[in-house]
């Protein structure tokens, strides 16, 4: 008998507990926490009723189907402090409505670290004079749709970041490296930025391309110090992190399914290449 949808409805299986309210949660022996299947809520009815299921091999099979979620945190969150800000006290208006009308969103990805068009706002001056102190900056974009973790890279100076959708940055810290270099992705914490939220990424957090919150995709504003992710420097490696330098400014972590590994990057990530499909 298929099961028919409705908000709200509580529907009892053996001795546990479902709550559908077009998401699923369980209680099992004490434990709550949110389905991985969040937003297959047709999926998990009518699988559960269909199956006979009881309630943990129901959520077996659905965490087989879906695979394990990232919990996906504000940009509000207190311990976004530790990666980074929101930075206020900018008129975004033009960056924003340039990106809407310039800047199209491919099924892939596209960066460009330096916009000329850019360049010539007047916010360009601003952000060189305010925000970096009068070091040269270069102002760039990436857009279209991603939703692995594939690297995470590092530079000596603060980045901006700002949107005009909805998107996710998974972050870590450079303090959390281990002495080789490596990092373990385990410890990679996930933010929703929202469309319109200027956000600063400090130096000493690892990051790399956004992540799409939806499947529009995502159109992202990014500064750095001009010249950052260009042609590699030439240079003999005298050290250990001098065999992460990836770009100018860019020193890079890559998982080894990563397309930056199979091009030689330093590869630093331990663990699974974090998918955040599975908490859309």
């Amino acid at each position: 008998m298929a099961a028919e949808y409705k908000e709200n409805v509580e529907t009892k299986v053996d001795k546990n507990w479902i709550r559908c309210k077009g998401n699923c949660f369980r209680t099992v022996e004490g434990e709550s926490r949110r389905c991985e299947s969040y937003g297959q809520h047709g999926w998990c009815c009518n699988y559960m009723v269909n199956q006979n299921l009881p309630v943990p091999e129901f959520f077996e099979a659905c965490d087989q189907r879906r695979g394990p979620g990232v919990e996906i945190l504000s940009v509000t969150d207190a311990s976004f402090r530790e990666y980074g800000q929101i930075v206020d006290g900018y008129d975004k208006e033009e960056l924003l409505a340039f990106l809407r009308s310039e800047i199209e969103i491919p099924q892939n990805m596209a960066y460009v670290p330096k916009d000329e068009r850019l360049m010539r706002l007047p916010i360009a001056k601003e952000i060189s004079e305010r925000f970096y102190g009068g070091m040269p900056a270069a102002l760039g974009w990436v857009s279209g749709h991603n939703t692995k973790l594939n690297c995470l890279e590092y530079h000596r100076d603060s980045e901006l970041n700002l949107g005009t959708e909805d998107f996710i940055l998974l972050l870590g810290r450079r303090t959390q490296m281990e002495t080789d270099h490596t990092f373990d992705t385990s410890k990679v914490k996930a933010f929703l930025i929202p469309a319109g939220v200027m956000v600063e990424i400090y130096a000493t957090t690892l990051h790399y391309a956004p992540c799409q919150a939806d499947a529009h995709g995502f159109r992202v504003f990014a500064v750095l110090p001009d010249g950052s992710n260009t042609k590699k420097p030439e240079i003999r490696p005298m050290n250990e992190e001098d065999r992460l330098l990836f770009a100018k400014n860019k020193w890079l972590l890559a998982h080894p399914d990563s397309q930056e590994a199979a091009a030689g990057a330093f590869v630093g990530l331990k663990g699974i290449n974090i998918d955040i499909s599975k908490s859309l």
